[in-house]
């Protein structure tokens, strides 16, 4: 995989995540989670015997295992997207035209 695919990769799963956040209302809480504890939380397998307030399991699990394939940018990229912060993300929209 070349970078320029790695990255779309990337920002697409962050994306993704950030989708999650909003459409779950897990967003503030995963804002919170932040500023309290810090990003670094989610780099190692072992945040994930946490309970982590407000967050589900699930996302949890999700966020670390992202973490662990693409690096703790990918937690920024998340933040930036949910801050309406986010330039240059490249999201390819397929469309089933016939």
């Amino acid at each position: 995989m070349d970078k320029k695919q790695f990255e779309q990769e990337m920002y697409t799963e962050a994306y993704k995540i950030a989708r999650y956040l909003k459409d779950t209302k897990q967003d503030l809480i995963f804002f919170k989670t932040i500023q309290q504890r810090g990003k670094d939380i989610f780099k190692s397998t072992a945040a994930l015997g946490l309970t982590i307030t407000g967050l589900s399991i699930e996302l949890n699990l999700r966020l670390v295992k992202l973490v662990i394939k693409y690096g703790i940018n990918i937690i920024d990229i998340v933040i930036d997207i949910l801050e309406g912060k986010a330039t240059g993300i490249k999201l390819t929209v397929e469309s089933n035209k016939k």
